[in-house]
């Protein structure tokens, strides 16, 4: 799954947007996918239910900063 998002992601036109929302089943799986973003070279954070108050807004700020983009 995370390798063929990561080429969908890397073709035109997606590439070229600015910030991506991709929404997850579990909560295990949001995080296991934003770190294999991360590690392929994408600015991902993750936002559920398991994360603090202070971690989702901090994930959101970085989105709305365009820090991260997935």
């Amino acid at each position: 799954m995370a390798r063929k998002l990561k080429s969908l992601l890397a073709a035109p036109p997606w590439r070229l947007l600015l910030k991506v929302l991709i929404f997850g089943r579990t909560k295990r799986g949001v995080e296991k996918l934003a770190e294999i973003l991360c590690q392929r070279g994408f600015k991902s954070e993750s936002i559920h239910g398991n994360k603090n108050q202070s971690g989702r807004q901090r994930s959101l700020k970085l989105f709305k900063e365009g820090k991260a983009q997935i």
